[in-house]
């Protein structure tokens, strides 16, 4: 390309496109509660609809007769769809009449995030099929290029945001730099109209001072988003949102979306903070692993405790308990030990440490909670209890029935700590606590027995000695373990590459947004694997049926749409895995995200250079499929050097297969316009199949390898096509 200028308008649209991508990700995140299937969501409406562009854009692509025109009206209404995206996803919750404290169920998630997409990802799509008209040789080059340097834009936007401007920047803000750039490439594009670079650099200057007071702008959003909740702290930390709001003098703090907790209802705290003290012989040593420091701390301010460690990931959360929550000093306690750490990282450090460890991560609903309640967890928590201590947690609000989504959370959480603790103690309080130990010494369920130990110990608690502990009938506590019991026999164990609970959590989670969604979610459980390998081996064969005419066409759409489904399973698996891992997807999610991109960038890259260099034989894409399929259930190999490595590497497999796939069409139509948007669109098409599949059926029943083996299976039949019709057609 002799002019560079396209190049750079090329990896501006990148740049938006994956900055565009994180933030939306991050803000649907804490619009929706932080549950993964948000990923799923946004993955498939964002595939969907870029891919519809694609499809739509390469009907009429060719003939356009200025291009540099038309992908600049595309990238206005990029510039201007952005930031309104923005804002419209922070106020869903106010326009549908849902309180931000409410939860929604998955149907209206799935409807709100595809709706809200739409315009922007429509866009998107048709970008990058005018944009392939730009560099003009006739050849598979001219996808490939766009490509390339679509890829490098998203490489850098990936990093830039990631690593600075996610500390610094708003949603809102980082939506109006971005759109403030894609208006200097249209400036770019249309370099030798004066009238339109003079418009372009006017609008580049009306949202370059959009971008310097959209402080004002996040005020009134979060005013209508947090209506009636009286919102005075609101910000994204490197780990998520928090939002503090102030009603009658108390204060609660919202994590993404979710409450955590909230001052100064300290009575609030006590069977948290107190009740496991009465579960062990002699207290002393006591690990807090999540929620509020405040509340718990008070507790314990008369409790001769020797140390308290407070295990929180994110310093944010206690920055704005210490500042804005708590009178000044609160938490100043000399046995007190803060550490900004994973929970889970830092259970395998303290062998043999603590007398008791009290988790308060949340109900398992998400797979950044449910890590919380894996056997895996438990395993590290009892190498990290002293002998005779005790671990305890609570989960959601019991009522007067149990029902059959709530049994199937409760028993699968059972089963898993019976499996790693001899001893389980199950009382339906004002939680559903539960507390285990290796040694049963002074764990009980007797509430009359807590009752009087609370009385001898000289602790004050009167909330949980006469509303708590003598407001329940010991009966109750009976008939809940011998059910819970009973059910757990036939449960799954919850483990980290088969987050049951999660599912579990879903569901029940489903149930108390008042919609059918969890009878749906629970109809789910009934499908095998073998039901969709049969799906996709039956798509496979009625394509070798009625191929006729189109086998070109046809082969390219399979091959695509199989690598846009495998690529964005193997993604989605790996941000769970990391999630589950490490817990610092929402910080994190960008660079793993650029990782990918990167790959796709330097695959089409290198083929590029093999294609320029020599024919490739007829199997070669037959051969890639296979290895990247190979490549699929390596992942937990591969990401112990490194997660981005792992994205890299399957990125690069995308990229290799999709421009040899791309370079075989063009060679056989002649139209860049009309074979971008086929292999555009069944790329993405695959995609947003893909993301749906895993993030709400695969991964919570299946498990995490047996969803890469059914990406594995997909890219078989796609490589199996290939070699079919090449066999018997030669035509490939």
């Amino acid at each position: 390309m002799k002019r560079a200028r396209y190049p750079i308008v090329f990896a501006l649209l990148g740049f938006a496109a994956i900055v565009g991508q994180i933030v939306l990700q991050r803000r649907f995140m804490v619009v929706f509660g932080g549950n993964e299937l948000t990923i799923g969501a946004v993955f498939a409406g964002w595939m969907l609809w870029a891919g519809l562009g694609n499809f739509v854009a390469g009907k009429f692509a060719d003939r356009i007769e200025n291009v540099p025109r038309a992908l600049t009206l595309v990238f206005l209404a990029i510039a201007v769809i952005l930031p309104l995206t923005v804002i419209a996803s922070s106020l869903t919750k106010a326009a549908l009449g849902i309180p931000p404290s409410q939860m929604m169920g998955p149907p209206m998630i799935l409807l709100s995030t595809f709706l809200l997409l739409l315009p922007l990802c429509f866009a998107i799509g048709a970008a990058l099929v005018i944009a392939a008209k730009i560099p003009a040789t006739g050849t598979s080059y001219d996808i490939g290029i766009v490509y390339i340097f679509d890829s490098i834009g998203s490489a850098a936007g990936g990093l830039l945001f990631s690593w600075f401007a996610i500390c610094y920047l708003t949603p809102l803000q980082g939506s109006f730099f971005i759109s403030a750039l894609l208006l200097a490439g249209a400036g770019l594009l249309l370099f030798k109209e004066a009238p339109a670079k003079l418009f372009a650099m006017f609008v580049v200057v009306i949202f370059t001072i959009l971008f310097f007071t959209s402080a004002r702008i996040d005020s009134k959003v979060s005013e209508v988003q947090w209506r009636g909740f009286n919102p005075i702290a609101n910000f994204d930390s490197r780990f998520g949102n928090i939002t503090v709001t102030e009603n009658r003098g108390e204060k609660t703090l919202f994590f993404d979306g979710e409450p955590q907790f909230t001052t100064p209802l300290s009575d609030t705290y006590e069977t948290a903070a107190l009740l496991p003290l009465l579960m062990t012989k002699n207290p002393r040593r006591v690990l807090l692993i999540g929620g509020g420091l405040s509340g718990m701390i008070n507790q314990w301010r008369d409790v001769p405790l020797d140390s308290i460690t407070y295990v929180q990931i994110d310093p944010d959360v206690t920055a704005a308990e210490k500042t804005i929550m708590v009178p000044k000093g609160m938490a100043e306690d000399p046995r007190l030990d803060i550490q900004f750490v994973d929970g889970r990282n830092f259970l395998r450090t303290a062998a043999g440490k603590y007398d008791i460890i009290i988790l308060q991560s949340g109900d398992p609903a998400t797979a950044a909670t449910n890590r919380y309640y894996t056997r895996e967890f438990f395993e590290d928590a009892k190498s990290a209890l002293a002998p005779g201590g005790v671990i305890f947690f609570g989960i959601f609000e019991p009522t007067n029935y149990i029902s059959g989504e709530a049994q199937d959370l409760l028993s699968s959480v059972y089963a898993t700590l019976k499996g790693v603790f001899d001893h389980i103690v199950v009382l339906p309080l004002d939680e559903y606590y539960f507390a285990a130990s290796e040694e049963k010494g002074a764990l009980t369920g007797d509430v009359e027995e807590l009752g009087s130990r609370l009385k001898a110990s000289g602790m004050r608690a009167p909330t949980l000695l006469s509303q708590v502990l003598y407001g329940i009938f010991p009966e109750r506590v009976s008939q809940t373990r011998k059910l819970i019991e009973e059910s757990a026999a036939r449960a799954s164990i919850n483990t980290d590459r088969r987050p049951i609970a999660y599912y579990a959590g879903l569901v029940l989670w489903a149930s108390k947004a008042g919609e059918n969604a969890a009878k749906f979610l629970e109809s789910l459980q009934k499908i095998r694997i073998w039901h969709i390998v049969a799906i996709l081996i039956a798509a496979g064969i009625a394509t070798l049926l009625f191929s006729k005419g189109r086998k070109v066409e046809l082969v390219s759409a399979w091959t695509l749409a199989a690598v846009g489904f495998s690529s964005i399973v193997y993604e989605v698996v790996l941000l769970i895995w990391y999630q589950v891992k490490v817990g610092l997807l929402f910080y994190r999610l960008g660079i793993i995200i650029t990782a990918f991109m990167v790959g796709l960038g330097l695959g089409a890259y290198a083929a590029i250079g093999i294609l320029k260099r020599f024919e490739p034989r007829p199997f070669v894409i037959f051969l890639m499929l296979v290895a990247f399929a190979v490549y699929m259930p390596l992942l937990f190999f591969v990401c112990r050097a490194g997660f981005p490595l792992a994205n890299f590497i399957c990125g690069a497999f995308a990229g290799l297969i999709y421009q040899m796939a791309a370079d075989r069409l063009v060679k056989e139509k002649k139209l860049i316009g009309k074979s971008a948007g086929l292999i555009n669109f069944a790329d993405y098409l695959g995609a947003a199949i893909g993301s749906i599949l895993a993030a709400i059926i695969m991964i919570p029943i299946f498990g995490l390898m047996s969803t890469l083996l059914v990406a594995a299976a997909v890219l078989i039949i796609a490589a199996l096509i290939n070699a079919i019709l090449y066999t018997y057609c030669h035509r490939f």
